[in-house]
């Protein structure tokens, strides 16, 4: 084997092991899509096919803990309901370039909606409630609606669906003073969201 050759079969070699490496950093290293849920949320409440099927209570012992601070198990469905929410938004660099997810961007859109269409429907939904009444952030600023007013809310539902990949769906922003359960504001962002969806039905 000349020179030539062996110098080209080291090239070649070093640039599918830098290929295969790059591949393998790309498939561990997650990076996490916009996530519009707050983190300031006292209790969840799980809807499934029209009913309530659960309710989880923050673990802050000013709401909800067992006699000796052990967790109840509504503290426990509290911080999987979270965790898993959580979870949802995140995906691999490789999966994300591949599935084209860099190129969403969510959006916030302005429907009136009965929330109880939302929850006593055959949809899986999760309602979060907010300790305070809070001002909603888009982009890191105030979200001003069409009317040039500032949307406040004390209550999101969240719309799971069973998607393994990246999917878009939508969490509904309700102010009960104000909308009567009725939800004006709702954004529309990239989840995945089987794992959660699977939880809920489980409970």
């Amino acid at each position: 084997m000349t020179k030539g050759k062996k110098i080209f079969i080291w090239a070649v070699a070093v640039v599918l092991l830098a290929v295969i490496a790059t591949a393998i950093i790309l498939s561990v290293v997650s990076t996490e899509f916009y996530n519009p849920v707050i983190k300031d949320v006292r209790h969840v409440i799980i809807w499934s096919n029209g009913e309530q099927v659960g309710v989880g209570t923050h673990t802050n012992p000013d709401y909800q803990t067992g006699a000796n601070g052990e967790l109840t198990q509504g503290n426990k469905i509290y911080n999987k309901i979270m965790e898993l929410h959580n979870n949802s938004v995140k995906e691999s660099v490789l999966t994300n370039l591949l599935g084209g997810g860099y190129g969403y961007e969510a959006t916030v859109t302005e429907t009136e909606t009965a929330i109880s269409s939302i929850t006593k429907s055959d949809a899986v939904v999760i309602e979060f409630v907010c300790a305070n009444y809070e001002t909603l952030m888009f982009n890191g600023e105030e979200y001003t609606d069409t009317d040039d007013d500032v949307v406040k809310f004390n209550k999101m539902y969240l719309a799971v669906y069973n998607t393994e990949n990246l999917s878009e769906t939508t969490l509904y922003f309700v102010n009960t003073d104000a909308d009567k359960n009725d939800s004006n504001v709702q954004i529309k962002f990239l989840a995945k969201q089987s794992e959660l969806y699977n939880y809920i039905l489980g409970l």
